[in-house]
């Protein structure tokens, strides 16, 4: 056992998006000298927990259960789906310069200053204002890994990454000290730390059918959005009776299997050698399965997508109980890598040849949807929800409907064509919780495939008090749920009554990514459960994870994050409404030039006018405002 006898500011548990994230938001808004070396960079109050336990002050350390190619990325390049995001909106979050927010952004001598360069960055600007594909997005956020891992070796003093290690448990010392317990390779590790970080994503259960032959025809959503499980899906409906899907959920993981049976379903794809060598289960009970955190959009006005516990699964079955689970999405289905000339993976069309093959095309009603609640889309404004009919009165601030929980892009066409009966293949059937148990059955028997698209629990590792007794977080349907400042809670019982009990934050402790329970932040409305998306995780998440450590500073001058977002939000609305005053204005200026001399007489009582609009056009133009 090897005890690391420092006192870490920061430990994070998981290398994925979300806990890249942390050091990609510290280097934007200039606080990662401070976090990399809190005693040559920091402030005295960051060293004040290290020397009331008499330890060596250290910062960061980062725990990955894999190696240097995944550090960054983790699971989401092996998804052959698309993100709901577009890659110029991607690149812009992470890489634009931003001096006009508050706190200003830049990448300007830190670890991303040289990314443009890099041909993951290049490709994606190839793509530009068109979605990218989740293999994209995890090659360009593995480069960033790679970079940042270069970060911290060059700090190897004060911060650390341990890769091929995995965290094991984790204890709340009586001074608030959290001492983390984590297995490498060779041995036993012992770090202590002033706050934790959780980012290790989450996992999907099918539930335990108890019927063998409903069993035996089970997978998941995470299975089948990967080749390897794709192909085995494939295999498995080609070597049926037939080919009839019965899809369970109406989140966008249930849209993009559908839309992968409908288009990919003639491309045969081969499992890999990874795949012989490790075989992904035929039947998703068999295994509890990894999650990927998936898709990107500013919080504020365009962001993944989820639904809530009861959004998609439908009533129980007579064989057997369906846990219920909680609804989390995939994002919109996507082809094979993309070939080198294509400016986005949805316009990556397959060659469909002629095939004897039965089972090659599916038929009219072969792939049916269940879901329980109503399925809802996704729509920047008010106008365009109501262009398609749809009740515009829950929109956020940001003026979006359905920003976390809309069906979007492709899974949105393919929903919109089935309702509007140009997709006849796939039939929705909504199942009410307490009834349609009949048609349930029906469509579990029928079917020769059940898909189970019904979420994803947080993954969490044993942690125990200072008394060594085991700790019980505050969870709903497998979710640990946070406050809005990402602190996981917990349920303690009053003294006076066994049955009463009272949820708590424990401020030191913070839950990263997909698996939590983060609530937008622009959810006035209460329709939004959660917040997912790699840019939530890298903004909102770390964002937070930074203001655990260093305080309010990390706002700019706001106090919060809502407040910050507002402030910048409203900082937009202003420039383009000077925008939209300075092109009347020039117009105007423009068409009176035909009325001759009282177009002189125009101009020269305007010049000082004119010249204000063309200062305030030209700083427009370098002015990018993305919230």
């Amino acid at each position: 056992m090897t005890i690391d006898e420092g006192m870490y500011k920061l430990v994070i548990i998981g290398g994925g998006p979300a806990g890249l994230g942390v050091f990609i938001r510290a280097a934007r808004t200039g606080f990662l000298p401070r976090l990399l070396d809190p005693v040559l960079h920091g402030k005295q109050q960051d060293l004040a927990c290290s020397e009331r336990c008499g330890r060596k002050q250290k910062g960061v350390a980062i725990l990955h259960d894999g190696d240097a190619s995944t550090f960054g990325s983790g699971k989401l390049g092996q998804y052959v789906i698309n993100s709901n995001t577009f890659a110029k909106s991607l690149l812009s979050s992470v890489l634009d310069e931003k001096p006009d927010l508050d706190p200003p952004e830049s990448t300007k001598g830190t670890f991303l200053e040289k990314a443009r360069e890099h041909e993951s960055t290049q490709r994606l600007e190839q793509i530009g204002l068109a979605p990218v594909c989740l293999k994209e997005m995890g090659n360009f956020l593995n480069y960033l890994g790679e970079c940042a891992l270069n970060e911290l070796t060059a700090h190897d003093d004060t911060s650390k990454a341990l890769l091929h290690t995995r965290a094991t448990k984790f204890e709340v010392l009586e001074n608030g000290v959290i001492r983390v317990e984590a297995q490498s390779m060779r041995e036993t590790v012992v770090l202590y730390t002033e706050h934790l970080a959780l980012a290790m994503g989450g996992k999907q259960e099918a539930p335990p059918l108890e019927n063998p032959v409903l069993a035996s025809k089970l997978f998941t959503s995470e299975t089948c959005l990967r080749d390897d499980g794709f192909a085995l899906l494939r295999e498995h409906l080609l070597q049926s009776a037939g080919r009839k899907v019965c899809i369970v959920g109406g989140s966008h993981s249930s849209f993009s299997v559908a839309w992968m049976l409908l288009n990919k379903f003639r491309t045969k794809v081969h499992p890999s050698s990874r795949a012989k060598s490790n075989p992904l289960p035929a039947s998703a009970h068999e295994a509890t399965l990894s999650a990927v955190q998936d898709q990107n959009e500013p919080e504020s006005a365009a962001g993944p997508v989820s639904e809530s516990p009861e959004a998609s699964s439908p009533t129980k079955h007579t064989s057997g109980p369906l846990k219920e689970l909680v609804i989390m999405p995939v994002v919109p289905v996507q082809s094979p890598p993309l070939p080198e000339k294509l400016d986005s993976v949805s316009k990556l069309t397959t060659k469909i040849q002629s095939s004897s093959d039965p089972f090659a095309v599916f038929k009219p009603k072969d792939i049916t949807i269940l879901h329980r609640t109503p399925i809802r889309c996704y729509y920047a404004s008010k106008k365009d929800a109501e262009t398609d009919g749809v009740d515009s009165s829950h929109a956020d601030r940001s003026g979006c409907i359905n920003t976390f929980t809309g069906l979007r892009e492709d899974s949105k066409v393919l929903f919109k064509d089935i309702k509007s009966g140009k997709e006849t293949r796939v039939r929705l059937f909504h199942v009410n919780q307490h009834g349609c148990q009949n048609l349930t059955t029906k469509a579990y028997e029928s079917a020769s495939v059940i898909v189970w698209c019904c979420g994803y629990k947080t993954r969490m590792i044993p942690a125990f008090d200072a008394d060594g007794k085991p700790i019980k977080f505050y969870e709903e349907h497998g979710v640990v749920k946070l406050d809005l400042q990402a602190h996981l809670q917990v349920q303690q019982q009053h003294a006076s009554s066994s049955a009463k009990t009272t949820i708590v934050p424990l401020t030191n402790i913070l839950g990263l990514g997909l698996g939590f329970s983060l609530r937008s932040a622009v959810d006035e409305m209460g329709t939004e459960t959660r917040a997912d998306g790699v840019t939530v995780y890298h903004r909102r998440g770390a964002t937070l994870a930074l203001a655990a450590l260093f305080g309010d500073e990390v706002f700019g001058t706001s106090r919060s994050f809502e407040e910050m977002v507002e402030k910048n939000d409203k900082k937009k609305r202003d420039t383009q409404a000077a925008k939209a005053e300075a092109t009347a204005l020039v117009d105007k200026v423009k068409s009176s030039g035909s009325s001759g001399r009282s177009s002189s007489k125009f101009l020269s009582c305007h010049t000082g006018a004119t010249h204000q609009v063309s200062e305030c056009v030209k700083s427009l133009r370098t002015t990018r405002l993305q919230w």
